[in-house]
């Protein structure tokens, strides 16, 4: 289950609520080359609201630090697992009344910095912070949090943290840079990354099951997915078919296609349901 992406959360227009979302960067180079970013999240509702947070693909791995209340299914029932791998289809949860919150949102592959458990094996799952770090680390951190008084002090301690935890035997350039290569190109062929990335075809295959959970093909999908909604969020004047093709599709109708697996809606539907544009962009989903 994937979470949380600036770019990739979608939720109903919360109206009666307090409502802050800031998104920082890792200071260390390390870091940032594993984590895309901390997001800091505490949401106040002040009148109860029955509708679902929608959550799309986002080839993203979270670790979630939860400081005050629950995230919920859309059962209402409270979700204890705090670690969310790769998702590959959209995810429905509950508004909750009060939540406080930092997620660690980490690249495809670095939860394997972190865990000896491959990829492949968490696709479309999740974890309890047990299953990472022990209980005694986990509770000194969450005692830090705590006494922590502002969200840039948090955000340091838990950078700090995961700089102790990191397996720098585990770094790989081939994974950064295909990584970066299919970031710059979200057409990319396989034959092209397997050239680029000096490995052979079913190399590629096996070293992106093992980092990434997935098949290289299929992690393109997403990325490219991603870039479109980018591009419709961001440029709302821009035709759907412009955008198809600037994010390598072959036509509008293999958009459509992977636009709707991905979401469960249609491009022209999200236009109509996202609401006003900042750092988490909204859609209300029907019930």
């Amino acid at each position: 289950m994937a979470f949380f992406n600036r770019h990739n959360i979608y939720c109903n227009n919360m109206v009666n609520c307090n409502d802050v979302k800031e998104f920082y960067l890792p200071k260390s180079k390390i870091l940032s080359s594993i984590i895309s970013g901390f997001a800091y999240y505490n949401y106040t509702n002040l009148k109860r609201n029955d509708s679902l947070i929608g959550i799309f693909p986002n080839a993203t791995t979270n670790i979630t630090f939860m400081l005050n209340g629950s995230l919920k299914d859309r059962n209402n029932i409270p979700i204890k697992e705090e670690v969310f791998a790769v998702c590959t289809t959209p995810i429905k949860l509950k508004q909750c009344e009060n939540i406080e919150m930092i997620i660690i949102q980490l690249h495809t592959y670095g939860l394997n910095f972190f865990s000896n458990i491959p990829s492949n094996k968490l696709i479309n799952n999740s974890l309890s912070l047990v299953d990472i770090f022990s209980l005694q680390e986990i509770g000194n951190i969450k005692d830090l949090l705590y006494f922590a008084s502002t969200t840039q002090a948090k955000i340091s301690i838990l950078e700090d943290f995961l700089l102790q935890k990191i397996d720098l035997k585990k770094m790989s350039k081939q994974i950064y840079y295909a990584h970066y290569l299919i970031n710059q190109n979200s057409a990319i062929s396989m034959d092209k990354l397997s050239e680029l990335l000096c490995v052979t075809p079913r190399g590629l295959r096996k070293m992106f099951q093992r980092y990434y959970g997935m098949s290289p093909k299929f992690y393109v999908k997403i990325k490219r997915f991603n870039k479109s909604i980018n591009q419709i969020t961001l440029n709302t004047n821009n035709s759907l078919t412009n955008i198809a093709l600037n994010c390598g599709y072959y036509d509008q109708a293999h958009f459509n296609k992977d636009f709707k697996i991905f979401t469960s809606i249609s491009p022209g539907n999200f236009i109509k349901k996202k609401a006003t544009i900042n750092d988490f962009y909204h859609v209300v989903f029907e019930k």
